[in-house]
């Protein structure tokens, strides 16, 4: 919505005119994306471990790989928003195991913190982000569908059988 500060028709014809003008400008002629390519960003975090095992070496840079692809290879870090990083960890790793969650978030947390640092980003978007409730909740969700206590009883007469003798027989 746009609020119009002309006296009379005249003027506010004009003033339409001109921001019709002025965003038919923009449109044909957008401003050049500013920032740091993520890919290349990564790409440079990755460089800075220079005293790592090789079996880390690989590691990290699947982890980089997993990311880029996750993210879009033409995306600036500048472009990565909070509602990307929720897409991101609930659609595109929708079913990962939650241990795989937790790391690929842990390991992003450092990367835009040295994001941070290099001011390549001017937010941390992965800080606000907390899959631990979420997997918490999601685990605690599972453990109450999976079954019931057992009682006193069950307990005892599941322990006496597993005591009791058993006989193996092997058929050749």
């Amino acid at each position: 919505m746009v609020t119009l500060e002309a006296a009379g028709f005249t003027e506010a014809k004009d003033e339409v005119g001109r921001l019709a003008k002025k965003e038919t400008e923009e449109l044909l002629n957008p401003k050049p994306r500013v920032g740091k390519p993520l890919a290349e960003a990564l790409d440079e975090w990755l460089r800075t471990f220079t005293m790592l095992s090789p079996a880390t070496v690989i590691e990290y840079e699947s982890e980089v790989n997993t990311f880029k692809a996750a993210f879009g290879k033409d995306r600036l870090v500048m472009e990565v928003d909070y509602d990307l990083i929720e897409e991101v960890f609930t659609q595109t790793w929708k079913g990962a195991k939650p241990r795989t969650i937790l790391k690929k978030y842990g390991k992003l947390r450092s990367i835009w913190r040295w994001f941070l640092k290099k001011r390549y980003a001017v937010a941390d978007p992965i800080g606000m982000y907390e899959p631990e409730r979420r997997l918490r909740q999601e685990d605690q969700k599972a453990k109450r569908a999976s079954g019931r206590r057992l009682e006193v009883e069950e307990c005892r007469r599941l322990i006496a059988a597993a005591t009791e003798p058993t006989r193996t027989a092997i058929v050749i």
